[in-house]
């Protein structure tokens, strides 16, 4: 995908042309004393295991490479600097995964990260990183809050139709990550029907118990 870590929101917002979809707060964004221009670091752990320190700035365009095509819409790619901000930020304060890192370079951790080197050398242009850079920079400051504090800013690239409610994904609740209808555009989204034997010989698996107790059909989605 290309928004990950995927973890699923509650209420949405749809930006045009894209699938990036970010909380609904009671509050708005709201910008801090310009963290960035203040020159805030963050601390960023690589592949190898090495502890980098970062201007934050460089740290978000680096994540907005890797998590959304440059040819995406400034107001989504904007969107995500500001999740992605707002996700370092919690990480920075409250909410570390790593011992001495405040976050990782993995997607399936952290937040995906992509070094400018390597965006260059696999057919990225200097102008899309300027372009990122700038993007980042107009999100100066802008975090995602609830009852003032910073949220956990967790988002994805496709939810299927509906998200998901975080005390059903990690058994915490949160006021701002319900389930909430989320419909795809069409020509990300085909739906096929299999009767419930059609689905266990796909599967390659037999159901020790009788599936049609739980189940009456199976879509599976591409």
């Amino acid at each position: 995908g290309w928004i990950v870590p995927a973890i699923l929101l509650a209420a949405v917002v749809s930006l045009a042309k894209t699938r990036i979809q970010v909380p609904v707060l009671t509050e708005p964004i709201v910008t801090m004393e310009s963290p960035e221009e203040q020159g805030s670091a963050v601390l960023v752990l690589d592949d190898q295991g090495e502890v980098n320190q970062m201007l934050l700035w460089d740290y978000l365009t680096c994540v907005v490479l890797a998590e959304m095509p440059a040819s995406f819409e400034d107001e989504a790619l904007k969107a995500q600097a500001v999740v992605a901000r707002t996700f370092a930020m919690r990480a920075a304060t409250v909410a570390a995964k790593h011992e001495n890192a405040d976050v990782c370079m993995d997607s399936a951790c952290c937040q995906g990260y992509r070094a400018v080197a390597d965006y260059l050398e696999h057919g990225g242009t200097q102008e899309n990183v300027e372009r990122i850079r700038k993007l980042v920079s107009e999100t100066d400051g802008q975090v995602l809050i609830y009852e003032g504090n910073l949220i956990e800013a967790t988002y994805f690239s496709s939810s299927g139709g509906i998200t998901e409610a975080a005390l059903a994904v990690w058994g915490t609740d949160y006021p701002y990550l319900q389930s909430v209808s989320s419909p795809e555009e069409d020509e990300h989204l085909r739906s096929i029907s299999y009767s419930i034997e059609e689905f266990q010989d796909r599967l390659g698996k037999s159901f020790t118990e009788d599936p049609a107790e739980w189940i009456d059909s199976v879509d599976l989605q591409d």
